[in-house]
């Protein structure tokens, strides 16, 4: 998921690719068509749920330019992303991102902020339905991971609160997914200039009293009164 968005920012810029009739001096006279371009190219697909929560102009003005860069062949329109009804118009990266299947790389779970654009939840798409107490919100701090096209965990306040969105998390230890958490918790600490991250609760209970977290202890976690300590590794 998050490759898709992200493809946007490769996308060429759509001032190279106007019309001859139509020069990048002449696109930048046009405030309207400057917004419609600042969309694409930050999150590279439009929707109506975009632009009533981003965009200064309403979508019936945004359309219309949309609408005349579908005729140029600089955006596609149609449905991109599955669970939105709405109508969108995507730029060719991302159409053409959407259609590669999506791939875990090298294994280790992908790290998102949720304040990324390149996250489409609560922009162009609903949160899901939270449970288990889940807060979601686009706030620095905030993380999905990401194994491929699956959204797997919801980090909360850099680690403080960890949810697994698997019905049945089962057993990180025998999955291997101990590993491939404490790789992510280490991209975290990382990014967010941190010592280390602790770790109070993991899906709603005492981190360390869980089976997530024995197993995260036994890959190197630090049991803290009821909390988990991953120290940043040098």
């Amino acid at each position: 998921m998050s490759g898709l968005l992200e493809s946007a920012s490769e996308d060429e810029d759509i001032d190279d690719d106007l019309p001859s009739g139509r020069s990048a001096s002449e696109s930048q006279q046009s405030p309207v068509l400057a917004w419609t371009k600042h969309l694409l190219d930050t999150y590279g697909m439009v929707n109506r749920e975009l632009v009533s929560k981003v965009s200064p102009y309403p979508w019936d003005v945004l359309q219309g330019v949309l609408r005349q860069l579908e005729d140029w062949g600089l955006v596609t329109r149609g449905a991109f992303i599955r669970g939105l009804e709405a109508l969108q118009f995507a730029t060719p990266a991302f159409r053409d991102a959407v259609k590669r299947p999506a791939g875990s790389g090298d294994g280790q779970l992908a790290v998102l902020s949720a304040a990324d654009p390149a996250n489409p939840f609560g922009l162009i798409a609903e949160w899901p339905s939270g449970g288990q107490g889940i807060s979601f919100a686009r706030k620095p701090g905030n993380f999905l991971l990401l194994d491929g096209e699956k959204w797997r965990y919801w980090v909360e306040n850099n680690g403080k609160r960890v949810y697994s969105l698997e019905a049945d998390a089962g057993d990180l230890k025998a999955r291997g997914e101990a590993d491939r958490l404490q790789a992510a918790f280490q991209t975290i600490i990382r990014r967010q200039k941190l010592v280390k991250l602790k770790m109070d609760e993991w899906n709603g209970k005492a981190a360390a009293e869980t089976e997530a977290g024995r197993a995260l202890i036994s890959h190197g976690a630090e049991k803290q009164m009821r909390s988990l300590v991953l120290w940043l590794k040098t």
